[in-house]
């Protein structure tokens, strides 16, 4: 018999915690951080939820709202990330 409720999913991303706790001690919902950033809703969203990371400028972006070191969003178990925050142009 399977238990009620949805199973939680396991599609390997992980939460970032610290981000939920710093927006919810600036008293800020993720419409209000997110409109502030200059980005939508959904994207704050999938970036507190760790379906991806921001690039380098809106990363910048959140951080200087709620006062965290941007470079926290390229940490993992505290391990560092790579990011080319400055990728090359597309070849046309």
């Amino acid at each position: 018999m399977k238990p009620a409720g949805r199973p939680a999913k396991d599609d390997g991303t992980k939460i970032r915690q610290w981000l939920i706790d710093a927006r919810k001690k600036a008293g800020l919902t993720q419409q209000d951080l997110a409109w502030m950033s200059g980005i939508t809703q959904e994207t704050y969203s999938y970036i507190e939820r760790g379906r991806t990371t921001p690039k380098a400028s809106t990363a910048m972006q959140i951080a200087e709202i709620l006062q965290v070191p941007w470079t926290r969003f390229y940490v993992e178990d505290g391990k560092s990330v790579h990011v080319d925050a400055f990728p090359e142009e597309e070849e046309r």
